[in-house]
């Protein structure tokens, strides 16, 4: 240490105990005021455990940590100057200030070779991905805002602003935009797969008595909006994705929502859950318009070969458990699809051991095949009070063509859903090939069941050998349908019709 002119300086040139490295040489410019100091650092400590002593719930990484730079501490603020971090295998910068009322302005950069390393500071589990953070934080203990933010994970980006108020009701604003989002890491469980529940184990109810979550009791609200350039999901690639989220005293509004398709295409919806009252509010809304079915393509499919769809769902209602959700919903669904090729293995991920066994029973060819060739599809649901009608159904492929019927009770949530299939042709199908024309789907949501016709009835190269049972379904749709070369579009016109007799 040397005296100097009413001050003080100092080089501490080795301050090492163990693991512990300490290097620092600076000034005190007047010992009059002794707290005003100018040091250049570099500390080594083994790690950061030892702050848990103070902050006993605080999670940090493992690893040495490292800190070099310049500081400036004066009566008003302590200045930073290209402060470097090191903690493990992350890296970080700090340039700004701080005040002695924890007010701040600082430059921060942080990155790594893996996000997994934040996973003891979040609880959240993180794909195994480098990442890269930076900027300008500034605010105090109450309130405080990130501008220029700019956040890598892996190939995907995120930039824009965060505000957050730490106050009586805390808040967070943010205005995000990406350039390109990949959302399949975030996406793939590693757990472990569980086995299947024994019957007795097996859920009596799809929509239980489980409460419907209240949202009043988060503590904070948001204000979030996110555009994004390009997002890849699943199968599929998807561009200029729109989402907005806003969540006040209870009342979550998701507006908007829209998705456009890589290959053509528009998805649009918005949804509310209000919880503020006894009973929760439900409404959704959904529209596609000539979107690809992307999410469904197997590897190396030319896109353009996958149908188009049309949807519009429309859902609403109120209650305070799923089940009393459920049992009072309103609504309806409506679906137009056109001619493509789809792979049923591409949709695995949608399918049940029961729906898998229900579409092998009710299109037997697809196992021979990677593709079905549709030529159209068409499905309408009416929701009243509980009681889903289906009514028509209409699948058109080049080998077969499927109509159904039916009712599903969201209340006691039984399944009365009748299916007719016809072999179409002059098609080269051979008489080997069979096709159960009656299927019933019974039972109930939570424990379906699949009938044949009573009667064993099948069609064998096209000839029918029995109609009972079931057949009342045949006599019902197959003279509206399977007669008509066009049954998709008489399904339209029929649901069209319907719904303008509704308006009257």
């Amino acid at each position: 240490m040397t005296l100097e002119s009413g001050g003080l300086e100092f080089d501490i040139d080795d301050g090492s105990l163990g693991a512990t490295r300490l290097q620092m040489d600076g000034r005190i410019p007047d010992l009059a005021h002794p707290a005003s100091i100018e040091a250049n650092f570099d500390v080594r400590l083994p790690g950061l455990r030892f702050l848990t002593i103070w902050l006993p719930n605080l999670a940090l990484p493992p690893g040495a940590f490292e800190a070099r730079g310049r500081f400036v501490n004066r009566d008003d603020r302590t200045q930073l100057e290209a402060v470097q971090l090191r903690l493990g295998e992350m890296e970080g910068t700090v340039t700004g200030h701080i005040t002695p009322e924890a007010a701040f302005d600082l430059d921060v950069a942080v990155s790594g070779p893996d996000v997994t390393a934040l996973e003891t500071l979040t609880s959240e589990l993180f794909p195994p991905l480098p990442f890269a953070a930076s900027g300008r934080l500034s605010g105090g203990p109450k309130a405080f805002g990130v501008d220029g933010l700019d956040l890598r994970i892996g190939e995907s980006e995120v930039r824009g602003s965060l505000d957050l108020d730490l106050g009586e009701r805390k808040r967070l604003e943010g205005r995000l935009a990406s350039p390109y989002l990949n959302l399949n890491p975030w996406t793939v469980s590693e757990e472990p797969e569980q086995a299947e529940p024994t019957p007795a184990e097996a859920p009596r109810y799809v929509f239980d008595e489980t409460p419907i979550t209240k949202i009043t009791g988060i503590g904070v609200d948001l204000d979030l909006h996110l555009l994004v350039d390009e997002f890849e999901l699943a199968n599929g690639n998807y561009d200029s994705l729109e989402i907005g989220v806003l969540l006040n005293e209870g009342r979550l509004d998701v507006r908007p929502f829209s998705v456009r398709g890589e290959y053509g295409g528009q998805f649009n919806g918005d949804m509310v859950l209000d919880s503020s009252g006894a009973s929760s509010r439900f409404d959704m809304s959904l529209r596609a318009e000539n979107m690809r079915m992307e999410m469904g393509s197997l590897e190396g499919q030319d896109p353009m070969t996958l149908p188009t769809s049309n949807i519009n769902l429309e859902l609403y209602g109120t209650g305070r458990t799923r089940r009393e959700l459920a049992a009072g919903l309103n609504g309806k669904v409506r679906i137009e699809v056109g001619p493509g090729k789809l792979a049923p293995a591409g949709y695995s991920f949608l399918m049940s051991d029961f729906i898998s066994e229900l579409f092998r029973a009710l299109n037997p060819f697809a196992e021979k095949q990677e593709y079905s060739e549709l030529e159209c599809a068409v499905a309408a649901a009416d929701i009243v009070s509980g009681q889903v009608s289906l009514e028509p159904v209409v699948i058109h492929a080049s080998q077969l063509t499927i109509i159904s019927q039916g009712k599903i009770d969201l209340d006691t949530e039984r399944l009365n859903i009748s299916f007719n299939t016809k072999q179409r042709k002059g098609l080269g199908l051979s008489a080997s090939d069979l096709v159960n024309p009656f299927i019933k789907v019974g039972g109930t949501m939570a424990s379906p069941s699949i009938e044949l016709d009573p009667a064993g009835t099948v069609v064998k190269g096209g000839i029918a050998v029995a109609t009972a049972g079931l057949s009342i379904l045949a006599t019902s749709l197959a003279d509206r349908y399977f007669s008509s070369k066009d049954p998709c579009g008489k399904a339209l016109k029929e649901i069209e019709e319907r719904e303008a007799g509704v308006k009257k």
